[in-house]
Order: structure tokens, then sequence, then C-alpha cells
């Protein structure tokens, strides 16, 4: 009962609803965490990531729920036992990653030093106050997250959220001339309840590489494979989460995806060849991996989108107008030597340059500085290195999708502006959770 109306919201369409009734639904879903949480503290992180695939509206829901979750685990000692936030509960590991939360809220805090530059203080504060605020939710989940009853709830609330948001894009797109075209929809690419396809496609390639990831595993086990919902519905669930990635018609999602897979073989080939095994044998599991392809394909066919697609796989018009921005934005830098710690103020490049940067680095370091952009990498590689050590130990599908989708937000960061995705600061979190090889799960 605790999912069910969640997963009802994702299907209205809140951009047409009036200001006041979502402010409602702010504080219904604030309220409604909070009473679950007191009953099941797994669960109301579960029904919080179960959220975060509904951001087309601001505040959106996930906005009142973390805070109101933040509060509840602060004030419960219960909460606080649970996720080892007590005093001496949990100690510091020596690795590199329980740093994270710290750099985290470093990176989150740096930037107000470029505001006093930015050509608009206000629009700065604002920017740089939105970032803070999703590098402090990133930091507080990757603190809670060590405990792993939690940071499966996470995951499995984005996996279901995942599911609605797909199904939901895939529809809209299936049902032409309803009222869902012009909410879910944006100039015929799949959207649903994220703001726009790039952050549709983006979205959905976090539950795509952990099933992926899914049916690569059962079909290579050595023993029996488990019997929970992901592995026994993982082919159906693959075609679906393909059909809404190329739904989104977005070349920065392709392209993550497929240096997310190359990569996500190389580390299981490594490992596999660690382990030494006479011979690899593959299941036929594995024919769910093309089958999935083709239906992708087909799904497009069918709605009538393959010549969007087929458009969308070269370059486009506006590349070159990126580009130049790009380069006028790093060349204006570059004469200024001395921005190059402070920036030119966060927020300021579509002020300054009248185009977004679509680059989260070169924005970074353009509106913040070098100092923010060496910070955003070093939490990438250490959180990047911890999820490896995860991969190691456990090998298991959760492991092997969190280390492919740090990939792909790193690759998709040089083609679109990734900052103020809060999926992006979940997937940190959950690949580098704090003490998370002491943890308790009980």
């Amino acid at each position: 009962m605790a999912v069910v109306p969640v997963i009802a919201a994702y299907f209205i369409p809140w951009p047409l609803v009036a200001p006041e009734t979502r402010l409602l639904l702010l504080g219904a879903a604030a309220t409604f965490v909070v009473l679950v949480a007191r009953s099941s503290l797994p669960l109301a992180f579960f029904q919080a990531a179960l959220w975060m695939g509904l951001v087309a509206i601001e505040p959106a829901p996930v906005d009142a729920v973390l805070p109101a979750l933040a509060l509840y685990a602060l004030l419960s000692p219960e909460a606080r036992a649970r996720m080892g936030l007590e005093s001496g509960s949990r100690r510091m590991s020596r690795a590199p990653a329980s740093l994270i939360p710290l750099i985290m809220a470093l990176f989150g805090i740096i930037g107000f030093v470029a505001v006093p530059g930015a050509p608009d203080v206000g629009e700065a504060l604002a920017f740089q106050g939105t970032t803070c605020y999703l590098a402090l939710v990133g930091a507080w989940l990757a603190l809670c997250l060590g405990d792993e009853g939690l940071r499966r709830a996470v995951t499995a609330g984005w996996l279901v959220s995942g599911l609605v948001v797909s199904v939901l894009g895939l529809l809209a797109l299936a049902i032409p001339g309803s009222d869902w075209q012009g909410v879910f929809v944006w100039h015929g690419r799949a959207a649903a309840t994220l703001k726009d396809p790039n952050m549709f496609g983006s979205f959905v390639a976090f539950p795509f590489l952990v099933i992926l990831s899914q049916v690569w595993i059962s079909a290579t086990a050595t023993r029996p494979p488990s019997r929970s919902p992901t592995r026994r519905w993982a082919g159906p669930l693959l075609v679906v989460f393909s059909a809404a990635a190329l739904s989104s018609m977005s070349r920065g999602t392709w392209l993550g995806l497929a240096v997310s897979a190359v990569v996500m073989a190389a580390v299981w080939g490594w490992g596999e060849a660690n382990k030494r095994r006479p011979r690899l044998e593959i299941g036929p599991t594995v024919l769910w991996i093309p089958a999935a392809a083709i239906a992708a394909v087909g799904y497009v066919a069918v709605v009538g989108k393959t010549s969007l697609l087929v458009g969308r796989l070269g370059i486009q018009s506006y590349d070159a107008v990126r580009w130049a921005t790009q380069a006028d934005g790093a060349a204006a830098l570059f004469r200024q030597p001395v921005k190059w710690f402070a920036g030119l103020g966060p927020g300021s490049f579509e002020v300054l340059f009248a185009q977004a940067a679509h680059n989260t680095f070169l924005r970074l370091a353009v509106e913040t500085g070098v100092v923010s952009l060496v910070i955003l990498i070093l939490i990438y590689v250490l959180s990047v290195r911890a999820q490896l050590a995860q991969v190691a130990d456990r090998g298991n599908a959760l492991e092997f999708g969190a280390l492919g989708f740090l990939v792909f937000t790193f690759v998709y960061g040089a083609f679109i502006d990734t900052l103020h995705w809060r999926h992006l600061w979940f997937a940190l979190a959950v690949a580098a959770p704090f003490g998370a090889r002491t943890a308790r799960t009980g």
C-alpha cells in the first residue's frame, strides 16, 4: 500500500495541474514517507527513490520527501542506530571512499566563492544553492547507504521508478492524438515525467544496465541462479528498458550505454580470467539481449518514429553552434587566469554565451573554477574505485549496473549538463556508501 499511491501519482498530468494542488502533493508525499519510516525505514527509502522519476514539476515531490526523511532520521534514535549515525556506532574507514560524503559537501559549498563575480548575483545564488542542496543530498545518502538494507531499498525503488516512467513514455508514444502526447512526449521523443528526453534516457539507463547485467550473469552462472524477481523477469524487463532508452532518441544515452557496456564487459572478463574457469558456458538466457534490441527497434517502427530515429543517428545542425559556444567558453576562461580558481559565476554560462554549455565539466570550470572541476572528478574517481571493490566482492547485477551507470554519467557529462540531475547524486551515493564494509544490515 505504501507503493501504490506513489505510482498512481506518475499518471497524473502534473504540468496541467494548478500550482496549489502541486503543493498539496508535496505535503502529502513528505507526510507519507515519515509515516512509512516509523514502521519500516527500508520501505521509506524505497519510497523516496520511487519519487525520483517525477521531476517534470518544480519543486519535485522528492525534494520534499528527502528533507522530511532526513529530519526523521535525525530525530529518531532507532533510525540513527540503523544507519550507524549514532556517536561511535560506525568507525571511519581508512578507505578513500569514506571521505566521499565530506568531499561532496565541500563541492557544494566551494562554488559559493564564485557568486560575487557572477553577472547576476541573485541567479548565481539560486543556481549554486541548487548545486549545494544536491551535493548535500548525495553526502547524506552516502552516509545512510552504508547500511546494505537501505542501499538495496534505494536501488529497488529506482528500478521500479524506471519501469514506471518507461511504461509511461512508451504508452504516450503509442497513443497518438492523446493528451499524454502533449505532456509526456517532447517533439516525438519519450520524456514521461522527466524534464526532457535526455533526462528520461539517462534515468532509465540505470535499470537498463542492472537488468542487462542480470541477464548476462544468469546466462553465464556456474551455480543455480537466484529466485529474485529481477532475475525471473530480467528478459521482459530488458525489452521494456531497451525500448525506452531507444525512444528517448538521445544520442548521449546511446553512446553512454555503449561505453558502459564495454567497460562492464571488460571488468567482468577480467574477473572471469582471474577465476581461471576451464571454459565459459553461455546459457540460452543470453538470447534476451538481441531479442530486446530487435523488439526496441520494432517498437519504434510500429509507433512511426523510424525516420526520427535515423535522423538522430548522425550529426545535428545545432551541433556546430554547441561546439562553437563551448570553444568560446573555454577561451573566455583562459583569457582570465585570475578566474581559474573562482570562475565567472554559477549559472552564468547561458548569460555570457547565450547557449547552454552542454558539457558538465566545461560548465564547472567556466562557472566555478578549476578547483570545482577537480573535486567533481575526484568524487568520480573515488566512487568508481569503491564500486570496483563492490564488484570484486559480490559480482552481482546491482554492483555491475552501478559501475556501468557511473561510467554512463561521466560520458554523458561531456555532452549535456548533468550537474542538477538528482539521480546523478543518488548514483554517486549508491556507488560509495560510507562504511559499507562494516555496515550492519539487520
